[in-house]
């Protein structure tokens, strides 16, 4: 018997079986614009801002005294400047837009320098209040501290007659007053004049003393001397 010898040539050949399942193309990923980080980040930016500003306390933008103004003297421009401070919408402070309310007015009572304005301290000069006397004194170096400008406190000092032995004297002090005004200067022998704001009593010691007998000592906001 003859067996028939198949050709294995002639078979079609099949494909070979791989253990791993065939990989589809990957997707590419979604990337974000770049404009939309950007927003994002400005967003972000701002909220830090409001941020800080709450933080900071809500200050406003207001008016103070660049100088001192004397009670009577018109304000000018270069008086103010513009500060920021935690001000309530009930202080009754200039806004930093409203110099053009201020300036050309006349200050009521002394304003002094650093001091916050308020539209009450303006109009006409009501100043020394009832029961105070003003009076004005022509001094020299050595006769009030440096530096004294417009607001400050001060005790009036009387010494003993200029050429008389002080010995067992006691020098006689008056006060508080209050400086009204300083100008350097003013007087016709080169001295400062000052005016100061006291008890109507010791203006007139004060006015009766002579010019070599005053000196100022200045008080600090505590009440002591400095």
């Amino acid at each position: 018997m003859t067996h028939a010898v198949m050709d294995d040539t002639r078979r079609p050949a099949r494909p070979a079986r791989s253990g791993a399942a065939p990989r589809l193309p990957a997707r590419p990923r979604r990337r974000v614009p770049h404009l939309l980080v950007g927003v994002l980040l400005v967003t972000v930016c701002a909220l830090a801002v409001a941020l800080v500003v709450l933080r900071a306390g809500g200050r406003s933008a207001v008016l103070v005294m660049a100088r001192s103004v004397a009670a009577g003297q018109v304000v000018a421009a270069e008086d103010l400047r513009v500060a920021h401070v935690a001000a309530g919408p009930d202080l009754g402070v200039v806004p930093a837009n409203g110099a053009a309310q201020v300036v050309g007015r006349t200050a009521a009572i002394p304003l002094a320098e650093g001091s916050l304005l308020s539209p009450a301290q303006l109009g006409p000069a009501t100043f020394p209040a009832d029961g105070q006397a003003m009076i004005g004194l022509a001094l020299s170096d050595g006769q009030y501290p440096p530096g004294l400008a417009t607001g400050a406190r001060v005790v009036v000092v009387l010494t003993a007659e200029p050429g008389i032995s002080d010995t067992g004297v006691v020098p006689i002090q008056l006060g508080p007053a209050l400086v009204a005004s300083v100008q350097p200067g003013g007087d016709p022998t080169g001295g400062t004049r000052v005016g100061l704001v006291l008890d109507p009593a010791d203006a007139v010691a004060v006015a009766g003393a002579g010019a070599g007998r005053v000196a100022l000592v200045a008080l600090s906001a505590a009440g002591g001397a400095r």
